[in-house]
């Protein structure tokens, strides 16, 4: 992928975390491929188990808060509360 392609996947990715819109399982899909990075890749650049990341991704893993934390590191994100819409 090009920068100008990256570039414009991650206004897109930020704009769409701005809203709200994502979930923290979306949004870590989508910094993996603007990050160009496999799973093992991100797993390992973020010191998190492997296992952790794939379950995860999945929708059946139960990762600690400081393994979500470590994933969202990358591009400055935090966890945060909100209300349903």
């Amino acid at each position: 992928m090009n920068d100008a392609k990256i570039s414009e996947l991650r206004e897109k990715f930020y704009e769409q975390v701005d809203s709200g819109s994502l979930s923290v399982v979306e949004a870590l899909k989508l910094m993996r491929k603007i990050a160009g990075r496999s799973q093992t890749d991100y797993a390992k650049a973020t010191k998190v188990n492997h296992k952790v990341l794939v379950d995860f991704e999945r929708g059946v893993g139960n990762p600690t808060f400081s393994s979500i934390q470590k994933l969202l590191a990358p591009f400055n994100l935090e966890l945060t509360v909100r209300r349903k819409k």
